[in-house]
């Protein structure tokens, strides 16, 4: 009989209800859930004292990849900014908020004058609250000294710079990971005797300084982590996205999660495991899919075959245009779930082309030049060491030909990936996720606009 894993009763459909459950937050776009793992009541609980504590550490992430759209909801996010030096606001005491379309309002309306042209322009969050500003004293003073007033809900264009701020440690942060990583377990049908001295209500929702010994920040150690995570933004076809790995290396159970591509934590979930091995993997895009149809209008038949296949459309050149619109209709509506595999292809592809391009000496065609780009930006970044070993003996390739990454951010005994995360210092990891924050920032245009100040605790 199933049971929720938090308050341990069986669901009985009565005093006891299923609770559907978002192993990922819903509130961060997370689409795998699980209907037989929380009640109804726990569900609630965890919701209130967790899930809303994680969403607002997060918000600055999803209001940047306008998540809330999706669910027809808008949302903002506090950022610290520092306007032009011939801008000054009539009121020092303001916050300010950045909205999905990057523009940024103040708490409460304010001015900037421009004395040499006669100009005040007035900002607020909307319209309405600008018209009833305006209306006041200050204001209409102004106008009457023959001012001219302009009204803007967007302070953008007067701000030097700006910053974010994202803590990679913070206890809210880590309980939402933990949730995460213990749902996805529970899911994953990991017995609860591995998962009860984590299940206890006060483990999750109090605010427990221990929590951070059993999770700890995700470092790139082994040389395909390494070029992989050098500006993943350009070879991930599903960035950004959230992933989960659960697996075990002889006792120990671990969960790798990933939230956009920026949060990556190991979780620590059992060090007696001694049931069957386990490696299970969830992975989805967090945004919808930018669909453009002369991506998806091939000229060879046997892209459209592949095609069809892809998307189980059944192959009939008889009624090729019908078939041809059952294609499109299924890439405009392309599901996030992705294949975790994909995954281990993609790091498959990189390192196999690296790994033959240097041997060989292969430069001067764009696709190849850029990575041996980001093979030497990995260097300097990770201290990513595949080209100098094939230099410095070529025979390593015929071993490297032959290596299978389905171990990627596992490791095994003998080179346990997050022991090795573990041992990593502080400032390392700090300028990890500084690098994870700009990529995010890279991949939606706005590197140059706008900085996340990394906090780690």
């Amino acid at each position: 009989m199933k049971t929720c894993y938090l308050c341990k009763n069986e669901f009985d459909g009565v005093s006891v209800k299923k609770h559907d459950e978002h192993i990922i937050q819903n509130s961060i776009g997370g689409k795998l859930t699980a209907s037989d793992i929380l009640c109804e009541k726990c569900g609630g609980c965890l919701g209130k004292h967790i899930d809303e504590k994680f969403t607002s550490r997060t918000l600055c992430l999803s209001v940047l990849l306008d998540l809330a759209r999706d669910r027809g909801e808008s949302a903002k996010s506090r950022i610290n900014v520092s306007l032009n030096e011939d801008s000054s606001l009539n009121d020092d005491n303001i916050n300010f908020e950045i909205k999905s379309d990057f523009s940024i309002i103040p708490s409460k309306p304010v001015y900037i004058l421009d004395d040499k042209n006669k100009v005040v322009t007035v900002f607020g969050a909307n319209a309405k609250q600008i018209k009833q500003y305006r209306k006041g004293k200050t204001i209409q003073n102004l106008i009457n000294d023959g001012y001219v007033v302009n009204e803007s809900e967007n302070v953008a264009d007067y701000v030097k710079s700006a910053e974010l701020d994202i803590n990679y440690e913070s206890p809210e942060l880590l309980r939402g990971i933990l949730k995460i990583a213990i749902g996805f377990a529970a899911l994953k049908g990991i017995p609860d005797k591995y998962l009860n001295p984590l299940t206890k209500s006060s483990k999750l929702i109090e605010c427990d300084k221990s929590i951070s010994k059993i999770i700890w920040q995700y470092y790139p150690t082994t040389d395909e982590e390494k070029i992989y995570e050098t500006s993943k933004n350009e070879h991930e076809d599903w960035y950004p996205n959230h992933q989960i790995y659960l697996f075990n290396i002889n006792n120990n159970l671990y969960c790798y999660v990933e939230i956009f591509g920026v949060i990556q934590k190991y979780v620590h979930l059992s060090d007696s495991y001694n049931d069957k091995n386990i490696l299970e993997k969830y992975l989805q895009k967090t945004t919808k899919w930018d669909f453009k149809k002369e991506d998806w209008m091939p000229r060879r038949l046997q892209d459209w075959h592949m095609l069809a296949h892809q998307f189980d459309v059944p192959y009939d050149l008889g009624n090729f245009e019908q078939m041809q619109k059952k294609i499109l209709q299924r890439a405009r509506s392309r599901s996030y779930d992705i294949e975790p595999e994909s995954q281990i292809e993609k790091v498959n592809a990189i390192m196999q082309n690296l790994i033959l391009y240097t041997f060989s000496n292969i430069k001067g065609h764009d696709l190849i030049d850029q990575l041996h780009a980001k093979a030497k930006d990995a260097q300097v970044k990770f201290n990513f060491e595949l080209v100098n070993k094939i230099k410095e003996n070529p025979m390593t390739v015929m071993n490297l030909m032959n290596k299978d990454y389905s171990d990627f951010r596992i490791g095994n005994v003998n080179n346990n990936c997050p022991i090795k995360s573990k041992s990593y210092s502080r400032i390392d990891k700090d300028k990890y996720v500084s690098y994870k924050s700009f990529e995010l920032l890279t991949n939606i245009n706005l590197e140059n606009k706008i900085e996340f100040r990394v906090l780690g605790e």
